[in-house]
């Protein structure tokens, strides 16, 4: 396909959504950034299957924290978009894109840059990509001279207003660079056509047959709505603890730590500049990260000062610390996670925020209720899901969903919440809650659990869809045990 071309031109670093200016990033020649280096190991190793998750992927000594961030970001946006840029990539080769992990890893960071990262000026994307591949600048390799060949062909195809008026079907419009809107443009109809389920898939980079069940389940404007959600960096909000007197007080302190957080809630901050997890406001224990559809999942629950709560499937522990905060001194939380290092979490989380007289980690092998237990008041069951609610946090899962998921994923979702059901007292509340936005994980399990015993009913049920900028979707039901 051959691409519109534009005169070259100086790019200025664009002005971030929060008012601030990133510095670009450096060119030193024959060498790839520590950043960048970092970044397209880790995509390697998800590539390849060796690390199924960025985050354990990034765990890489001697990163600076501006390093470290900027790592993060750059596997972040690439695995999130890496659907979209295979597509754009696939049209700019001869042949098909190539299999090597190491090489399809470092064309996606390099096209990622140049879509994404307007701030990057093209020709430093260009340079340092080429030098992951080929670090030594005297020495050229296949492998590096293919790289740039087709990184400077996609340059080319990123307008910054187009030469002619154009269709949806040509054009992918990208984040706005400093002389207004940019986008990807090509010389023929490459697009699926507007307003299909297609169309969706390649804009946005998610597996055509989800934004199938989407349109289907939600209508058009709904579907697209989560993929914009799913397509985009989240925000991150902050839940204010018991500890912090006042959200007036938390904003403060995070400012003086150089973090600006706006509050959306009594208790909920989101933050707009600065990181606040090296804050001593957060080291303190005032705050906790936590969505607003994980709150109201918690607090769904209702617990009571006094209760005696089960939190099964409770890593990291964030729904757990509200659950141990509403019971008070005389309450217990008993948290539950099958896999021992995200329990470990659990307890990491309970010291922060000073709650581990409230909270009891059951051992991963001691799946409740065993036949001596007492009991409880109320039950939270937060079951493993597919995370269609929260794509744009959990960018790998684009990667391992298929449509035989749902139903596999529901078998064990009904087993969890049955053995909730069967460990609450008589009149007791059991709360079901996932971050899918599936009908298999959602109602249908609930359904089938209720089908289980007499004497159950359901209280009321709420499905979030994800939003813009906005909040994760999620799914939670309350349910009482007769």
């Amino acid at each position: 396909m051959t691409p519109k071309r534009e005169p070259k031109r100086a790019r200025e670093p664009r002005r971030e959504r929060n008012g601030c200016r990133r510095p670009a990033a450096s060119a030193t020649p024959g060498r790839a950034s520590t950043a960048r280096h970092a970044a397209w190991q880790a995509l390697i190793a998800v590539e390849s299957g060796a690390r199924p998750r960025l985050r354990d992927a990034l765990q890489v000594e001697g990163l600076s924290p501006a390093d470290r961030g900027l790592a993060f970001e750059l596997c972040q946006g690439t695995e999130r978009n890496h659907l979209l840029l295979d597509f754009v990539l696939a049209r700019l080769v001869t042949r098909k894109l190539p299999g090597e992990p190491e090489l399809r890893s470092a064309l996606r960071l390099g096209a990622y840059q140049l879509l994404f990262s307007s701030r990057i000026p093209q020709h430093a994307v260009v340079h340092e990509t080429v030098a992951l591949l080929q670090p030594d600048p005297e020495t050229r390799t296949p492998h590096g001279a293919f790289v740039n060949a087709v990184l400077r062909r996609l340059a080319t195809t990123v307008l910054g207003r187009a030469a002619e008026p154009t269709t949806p079907r040509r054009e992918i419009p990208l984040p706005e660079g400093p002389g207004g809107a940019r986008a990807l443009v090509f010389d023929g109809d490459v697009l699926p056509t507007a307003g299909t389920a297609e169309f969706l898939a390649v804009r946005y980079g998610l597996p055509d047959f989800l934004t199938r069940r989407w349109v289907d389940a939600f209508g058009f404007a709904d579907a697209e709505m989560c993929a914009v959600a799913a397509s985009l960096p989240p925000e991150v909000v902050l839940r204010r603890t018991w500890l912090a007197p006042s959200t007036a007080e938390l904003q403060d302190a995070l400012r003086r730590a150089g973090v600006t957080a706006r509050a959306i809630d009594d208790d909920l901050l989101v933050v707009e500049d600065g990181q606040p997890f090296a804050t001593e406001p957060f080291r303190a224990g005032w705050c906790i990260a936590q969505d607003p559809t994980a709150v109201a999942a918690a607090r769904a629950v209702e617990a009571q000062s006094g209760d005696t709560v089960l939190d099964l499937c409770a890593a990291p522990g964030t729904k757990t610390m509200l659950l141990a905060e509403a019971v008070g001194d005389a309450g217990r939380v008993l948290a539950h996670d099958r896999d021992p290092s995200r329990a470990e979490r659990i307890g990491e989380n309970a010291r922060r925020l000073q709650l581990t007289a409230r909270v009891a980690v059951i051992p991963a092998d001691a799946l409740p209720p065993g036949p001596e237990s007492p009991l409880v008041d109320r039950v939270l069951v937060d079951v493993p899901c597919s995370n269609t609610g929260v794509l744009a946090r959990r960018v790998e899962v684009r990667r391992r969903l298929d449509g035989a998921a749902f139903a596999t994923l529901a078998a064990a979702q009904t087993e969890l919440l049955s053995r909730g059901l069967a460990a609450c007292r008589p009149g007791g509340t059991v709360v079901y809650s996932t971050c899918s936005i599936e009908p298999e994980e959602n109602r249908q399990v609930v359904d089938a659990a209720l089908a289980q015993g007499p004497g159950r009913e359901l209280l009321r049920e709420q499905l979030t869809l994800p939003e813009p900028f906005g909040c994760d979707g999620g799914y939670f039901a309350v349910l009482r045990v007769g």
